[in-house]
């Protein structure tokens, strides 16, 4: 008997510790889901690790982060040998299209379906091809104009009654005698100038291309944006030699001298970092309208999303991520507090903590700016790493004055249609 009970017992020990030990290697036993990203999606992910590793266990957020440009070419070259792949890849959705049509990003239609009717028209449209869906948009950087107060205070322009677009030229008139600007422009143009120019030309409800990819001909509103940028726009605005993202541009801001700034969403949180003298001065006003009239379209510079490398190694947990930081409430509102992102997954716009007024920046809840107003049309972006290499060329060829306007917009769009063979 006294065998039989001892057995019993070392049994029970046994039993113990094998459970003991199966529990202490679940607890360690987590998957590493590594994720490639940027800027303002990076301080996103450090705000809400703790919390989403709190809630999914089994998963560690592993961060690498680098700049958009190197992110894309590093993602294309290591898709082509199947080495190195991150788990989850933030992408430009404007950039998007070859790597959705490469066959190498996982297909997320079936995981996406019960939430692609929440996404704004827009961003879900940049990550589908050939009806599939193949990332979860993040943020949608819609276009909107911050005023400094004080100095339309100083020229004696009452910012409330600026409307459309030709209050906003007159009211840049009346700053020049007071020696600032209206805004800035980006010349030389590159990438980022062309972007700028496209956000106004967006707002018109413009496009480059039909939506089967070819080069829109005698596009006479392109046309007319290029002339308005040039000859109406220009003689009131800083004409700034650098990115917008250049400390030119704020120092400019800061002194006061750019009384007004055109932006997307996206650099909101640029401007309330890297602008804290001007704490109290700035405010948030509504996209100028073309008319009063005409329908009220918001531009846009872009905006993200996340896809899964079809070879990743851990697809089912980089889902999880995805989901998470795209339609759960903790996601958005991290995205909105500390990315100055707003979401593109519209249920989420309801949530306080992006119905608050923007702190330090100013007293102006960013989404009322938004309120009747509409999304720019789907926008075609074809080839656009060499399309806004072209755009930008010939917009320096009118502000240099090699070209007028119409004679630049008729050569941009002729090597756009020959070099892209659009």
């Amino acid at each position: 008997m006294k065998k039989v009970l001892l057995w019993l017992l070392l049994l029970l020990i046994s039993i113990s510790m094998i459970g003991a030990f199966s529990l202490t290697s679940c607890a360690v036993e987590r998957v590493p889901v590594t994720i490639w990203c940027w800027g303002e999606a990076s301080w996103t992910i450090d705000e809400i690790e703790a919390s989403f590793e709190a809630k999914y266990t089994n998963i560690d957020l592993v961060k690498v982060e680098m700049g958009p440009w190197d992110l894309l070419d590093k993602l294309l070259a290591s898709m082509a040998t199947g080495k190195g792949l991150p788990d989850v890849a933030e992408m430009v959705r404007r950039m998007f299209p070859p790597y959705m049509e490469s066959g190498r990003i996982m297909d997320l239609t079936e995981k996406a379906e019960k939430y692609k009717d929440g996404f704004t028209e827009g961003s879900i449209s940049e990550a589908t091809f050939d009806g599939k869906i193949y990332a979860m948009p993040t943020e949608t950087s819609y276009t909107v104009m911050v005023i400094n107060k004080e100095a339309f205070d100083e020229a004696g322009i009452d910012y409330t009654s600026l409307v459309t677009w030709d209050d906003y030229i007159e009211a840049g008139k009346l700053l020049r005698e007071n020696d600032k600007y209206l805004m800035n422009l980006i010349v030389p143009a590159g990438a980022a100038g062309m972007m700028q120019w496209n956000m106004y030309f967006m707002s018109l409800g413009g496009n480059i291309f039909t939506e089967d990819g070819k080069v829109i001909k005698n596009n006479e509103l392109a046309r007319e944006t290029f002339k308005w940028y040039h000859d109406v726009l220009s003689p009131v605005c800083f004409l700034a030699p650098h990115p917008n993202t250049d400390p030119t541009v704020f120092t400019e801001l800061n002194a006061g001298k750019i009384a007004g700034y055109g932006l997307d969403t996206a650099q909101l949180k640029s401007v309330e970092l890297k602008c804290p003298d001007l704490e109290g001065k700035l405010t948030i006003v509504p996209w100028p309208i073309w008319s009063e009239s005409g329908e009220k379209l918001l531009g846009r510079w872009g905006g993200s999303a996340f896809c899964i490398p079809d070879e990743a190694e851990h697809k089912d947990e980089a889902w999880t991520f995805l989901e998470y930081i795209t339609t759960s409430n903790e996601g958005i509102q991290a995205m909105w507090n500390h990315g100055g992102l707003i979401t593109s997954y519209m249920p989420g716009w309801e949530l306080t903590d992006l119905r608050k007024p923007m702190g330090s920046f100013c007293d102006v809840i960013y989404l009322d700016t938004l309120k009747g107003y509409n999304a720019a049309p789907p926008y075609y972006w074809c080839d656009w790493a060499q399309t806004q290499e072209i755009v930008g060329v010939y917009i320096d060829k009118m502000f240099d004055g090699s070209m007028t306007p119409e004679e630049a917009w008729d050569a941009c769009e002729e090597k756009l249609a020959t070099k892209l063979e659009r």
